[in-house]
């Protein structure tokens, strides 16, 4: 993995996930194994180094200097996961709802009991999934 390489998006190296909102990520000085937080500041497009607002006040890194360090990933607070992985859900559910689809209609279109029932149990399979799914990430 080299630091130009392993930005979330390729063709904006320095540039970390969700660059429209402020937030925490982890970094990693290039050759260095320690990971570090950098707060990315998403109206000035920099980042800071946390340790130097102690010490000597808020420094900024620019997406340039960004570029030598590896990206890890952003830091998400629970409702930001939660968020995420409904949108996932949901994008799941969309992925395979042409099947219910299909299946609604040839069970609309079924002139025989034996094909009727074939594809009603099609459609029950696809709503029970859709409904599974939706329901992943509800508190039981």
């Amino acid at each position: 993995m080299t630091p130009t390489t392993n930005w979330p998006n390729p063709e904006r190296p320095g540039v970390p996930m969700f660059p429209e909102r402020d937030g925490w990520h982890i970094l990693c000085g290039a050759g260095s194994e320690n990971p570090t937080l950098f707060w990315w500041h998403a109206k000035e497009q920099c980042y800071t180094y946390p340790q130097n607002i102690m010490r000597d006040g808020p420094f900024l890194y620019s997406v340039d200097v960004a570029r030598a360090y590896i990206y890890h990933g952003a830091v998400l607070t629970p409702t930001q996961i939660s968020e995420m992985m409904a949108g996932e859900r949901e994008r799941c559910v969309a992925a395979f709802s042409a099947h219910g689809e299909r299946a609604e209609l040839a069970y609309n279109g079924s002139t025989g009991d034996e094909e009727k029932q074939y594809w009603r149990g099609a459609l029950n399979t696809f709503e029970e999934c859709r409904d599974e799914i939706r329901h992943l990430g509800d508190p039981s």
